[in-house]
């Protein structure tokens, strides 16, 4: 018996298939004599010619992808730390991980680049492959800074395939402040010590080198005390992260000496407790103020090859008149905004200053050293503080307030701000960009790096708020010494 083949069509849809479309065909092969309805097979050829160019053309798009992919596809696919992210330790890994094994001899200390420097010329600068798609970026990395980690578009995979462009990415070390175990101590305070003139309605706040636990502080913590005598001023505690707040029921006294008392045992939320208490003392003026003003201030240095790198901080808060609803958005500063510009700039005192000659060690006493010994009388200067009746010290004559002496600092200070070195500082949260660590706390930061160039010797940090009118608030000032820059350590361990 003579045996035929027998093709079977079978159309699962049953709409027609239209060019370029693909329909789900299946051909069964059987054996046996045609069926019915073969002269029907004449129908489809046109329709399967045109699946067959379909099919073609399909298949070589997937070549065309295959080979795209093994030619321009090598890429990065992760990172860590991650782009943009904060809080890094400072020993952490810094890993690369590529989407093919990666060609040591392309990624190279020289190909890799840290804040736009060759990783060469880092310390104990380098690099290490643990996985044939993977390598480890090495280098001393330093508290609160910001790296970007760019690696060379010639970097390539075994295969020959380059990254083609650049790829970058950024993070922030973690600070110093609020490091785990660390003591827990305030660092900076407002009103400052010994400071006369501060507003009636003002709050006192405290900053601390770490993040309290709140529930160890209450209306006793801290207590503001006429020195003259009298009852503890009434009012509420806040502890606001690493920042205690003690706002007054009512107004201060004006023209009156307080002394602010924190209590020790005050405790971290790691765990740590303060050993002793504190005290300060500071004098109000003549009336409140109304608008933001400057609380607490401090900063972070930290030396290097390159230049001193500064991270500002400043707590800032809005003053209301009495009466006014004082909740928390009412109290909250908007800059830059509605309440100015927070600005700070570094001032050489070079030249400004007349430096005073270090004393030469003695252990003769007061009594060995008469004024005169027969000779010509010998003429001592005597210094003065001057207090102005307002606060300690002596008072020669009533203090206005101006030293002639610092007039040349204080146009000094002035121009900084003006100028373009000075810095905006931000309350948005970005510690990367700016320093910030978190977003509406009241708290300003930004960062600056100071050249090897700029004179070392006593300078100034100078903090203040431009307003909308274009006038200032007076400077508050912390004092700096600029050091040389550290010497420059080559691999044998030798100074440079």
């Amino acid at each position: 018996m003579k045996h035929s083949r027998t093709v079977k069509a079978t159309n699962e849809r049953s709409e027609e298939l239209r060019p370029g479309s693909v329909g789900r065909m299946a051909y069964v092969f059987t054996r046996g004599p045609l069926p019915r309805g073969w002269g029907e097979w004449k129908h489809w050829r046109p329709h399967l010619a045109r699946l067959g160019l379909a099919a073609l053309a399909l298949a070589a798009g997937l070549f065309a992808s295959t080979v795209w992919a093994q030619q321009g596809g090598f890429s990065v696919t992760t990172t860590t730390p991650s782009d943009g992210a904060a809080h890094v330790p400072v020993e952490a890994n810094i890993i690369v991980k590529f989407s093919a094994p990666v060609d040591p001899a392309s990624l190279t200390p020289q190909t890799v680049q840290v804040n736009d420097q060759p990783l060469a010329e880092l310390e104990n600068g380098g690099l290490a492959f643990p996985e044939a798609d993977s390598a480890v970026v090495l280098f001393r990395m330093k508290a609160n800074a910001v790296y970007q980690i760019t690696l060379a578009g010639s970097v390539k995979d075994t295969q020959g395939n380059a990254l083609g462009q650049p790829f970058s990415w950024r993070f922030a070390t973690v600070s110093r402040l609020g490091q785990p175990g660390a003591p827990v101590k305030a660092f900076a305070r407002y009103p400052r010590h010994n400071v006369y003139g501060v507003p009636v309605n003002a709050p006192i706040t405290l900053s601390f080198t770490t993040e309290l636990e709140g529930k160890s502080l209450s209306g006793e913590s801290v207590r503001v005390v006429p020195s003259s005598g009298g009852k503890a001023v009434p009012g509420k505690v806040a502890v606001e992260g690493r920042r205690v707040v003690f706002r007054p029921e009512a107004p201060l006294a004006p023209n009156q000496t307080y002394e602010v008392e924190i209590a020790a045992e005050v405790k971290s939320k790691a765990g740590m407790t303060s050993e002793r208490s504190s005290s300060w003392q500071f004098t109000t003026g003549d009336e409140p103020r109304e608008g933001p003003v400057i609380t607490e201030c401090w900063y972070e240095s930290y030396p290097e090859l390159t230049g001193l790198r500064l991270v500002f901080h400043v707590a800032a808060e809005n003053l209301l008149k009495e009466g006014a609803k004082a909740d928390k958005a009412a109290r909250a500063t908007r800059m830059p905004g509605a309440h100015g510009v927070l600005q700070a700039a570094v001032v050489s005192l070079a030249g400004l200053v007349a430096q005073q000659p270090l004393s030469t060690p003695t252990s003769r006493q007061a009594k060995d050293m008469p004024v005169t010994n027969g000779g010509p009388e010998t003429v001592v200067y005597a210094a003065y503080t001057h207090g102005g009746g307002r606060g300690p010290g002596n008072s020669v004559a009533g203090y206005d307030g101006k030293d002639p002496g610092m007039e040349l600092v204080n146009v000094a200070v002035a121009a900084a701000l003006d100028g373009a070195g000075a810095v905006t500082l931000y309350d948005v949260g970005d510690l990367v960009e700016h320093g910030d660590e978190a977003r509406g706390d009241g708290v300003y930061s930004g960062r600056l790096k100071l050249s090897p160039q700029f004179p070392t010797g006593p300078a100034l940090i100078a903090f203040s708020i431009l307003r909308p009118d274009g006038s200032r608030t007076s400077p508050e000032t912390m004092s700096l010494y600029i050091q040389p820059p550290p010497a420059a350590v080559d691999s044998a361990g030798e100074t440079q």
